[in-house]
């Protein structure tokens, strides 16, 4: 439909793109094919360094046409001539609200690019396309806090803390979960809710119900407060859950508490032992790493990741696994498992499990296993498990960058300063290396030059 004129595949810039997604994705991601045609498609979990250069191409009208989800209104002032939305959702099945509409309408004829913008809402008078309708003028909104509208109805969050913040209805009151938790802390901080800022918003006799029950809970908590304050969201009750488990495991079944140490990367066995925490942490902290078979798939993510496989490895070993009938599929859930769990809930829930075994180890004295602990948080946030890597991505490499270069590196073990000197020292641009990763080298070495 677009005609021969709408082949930019020639261009060096639609090329070094196409090139990275193929090396750094799948050579068969999509995205890669609609690019060729001035096409795109962008969305949160696509990596970085992608999301960005599309951002940049869309910019300067390279890229003529640009499907997404509501990424596009978070931050990112890519103004267009005309947007077409059709029953916009922000999140999954959570129609889009008036006031994110108008937002994400402003970005239609934004003023440095066009004079004027045209926004077509399409099948606007369909119900089920639009759930709440499409929205007809603007209007102003109250934006309201999660504490406000949990604390409009007091009871439920009474009840939840009472019942002792139950894991398996915690799919349904996530939202009470983390007010709990939010509200502990600030009990912890400040020794009460009764003078907190937000608490003139509500009678006082809803925040001293509150604050009474807050009192009783943590005169029961075994959990420290540092480790409560250091781990906001998860319930201080679950905390406390996780630490009776230690107790109960290692003292009334005397099983042998190294079992419970998470092992590093490298280690042998490590995806069971990983699935086996995870099992832990859905039956004590919060019901997040899924069921069955999904626990284990996982645990094996989330090692992969700690060991600094590329995101086309850990597409192209589920591919192997599970087959490519629906490569889409397998690709967006890869790059979304990647994102929610290996870099998102892994490092939260990880942390805190790393946290309470640290203070129980402390409790019965064995210093010497509290030593063999790690920031295995660390490694989740930046995908990898080597100090070469991370000094890589200290000096302001992304994590497709530093793993490419550190294949070329001998040395696991290089400080910052030593990776300068060796990227300035030799000849690290290989002939397959994606352009815009050297790119990004390069920029970071100016950077560090001009410094």
């Amino acid at each position: 439909m677009l005609g021969d004129d709408a082949d930019i595949s020639a261009d060096q810039e639609i090329k070094d793109l196409v090139d990275l997604i193929r090396k750094t994705i799948h050579p068969k991601y999509s995205l890669a094919n609609v690019l060729q045609r001035g096409v795109a498609f962008h969305y949160g979990n696509i990596p970085l360094l992608v999301r960005t250069e599309i951002e940049h191409l869309f910019r300067s009208n390279k890229i003529k046409y640009l499907v997404c989800t509501s990424t596009l209104i978070e931050g990112i002032n890519m103004p267009c001539q005309s947007i077409f939305v059709r029953g916009p959702t922000k999140g999954l099945g959570k129609p889009m609200t008036p006031s994110d509409f108008w937002n994400l309408a402003g970005r239609a004829g934004r003023w440095g690019k066009e004079f004027q913008g045209n926004v077509i809402c399409v099948d606007a008078k369909r119900n089920n396309v639009w759930k709440n309708g499409a929205p007809t003028h603007k209007a102003k909104f109250r934006i309201t806090r999660t504490t406000d509208d949990v604390l409009s109805d007091v009871n439920a969050l009474l009840e939840y803390i009472e019942n002792g913040t139950p894991r398996d209805e915690l799919g349904q009151k996530l939202h009470l979960e983390y007010v709990f938790s939010y509200l502990m802390s600030s009990k912890i901080l400040n020794g009460s809710i009764l003078d907190a800022l937000w608490a003139r918003r509500f009678p006082a006799e809803v925040v001293q119900r509150i604050n009474l029950l807050l009192e009783k809970r943590s005169q029961t908590l075994s959990t420290p407060n540092d480790v409560i304050l250091r781990n906001p969201g998860i319930s201080p009750l679950a905390m406390d859950g996780l630490l009776d488990y230690f107790q109960n495991r290692t003292k009334n079944r005397a099983e042998p508490i190294e079992g419970l140490l998470p092992v590093h990367p490298e280690s042998e066995e490590v995806v069971n032992e990983y699935a086996k925490i995870l099992h832990r942490i859905n039956k004590h902290l919060g019901d997040v790493f899924g069921r069955g078979k999904r626990v284990r798939k996982l645990a094996l993510l989330i090692v992969n990741w700690m060991q600094g496989y590329p995101l086309a490895r850990i597409i192209s070993s589920r591919e192997k696994y599970y087959g490519s009938d629906n490569l889409a599929d397998l690709i967006r859930g890869s790059m979304k498992d990647v994102e929610e769990i290996a870099r998102f809930q892994a490092p939260k829930f990880l942390a805190c499990y790393v946290d309470l075994l640290r203070v129980y180890m402390e409790r019965i004295d064995r210093q010497d296993l509290i030593d063999r602990l790690f920031e295995i948080n660390v490694l989740l946030e930046f995908g990898v498990s080597q100090k070469t890597q991370l000094s890589l991505m200290g000096i302001g490499l992304g994590r497709s960058s530093a793993i490419a270069l550190s294949e070329l590196i001998s040395d696991d073990s290089m400080a910052e300063e030593a990776c300068l000197t060796w990227l300035q020292d030799n000849d690290w641009m290989t002939h397959d290396m994606p352009a815009l990763i050297q790119r990004e080298i390069r920029l970071v070495l100016d950077g560090k030059r001009g410094k």
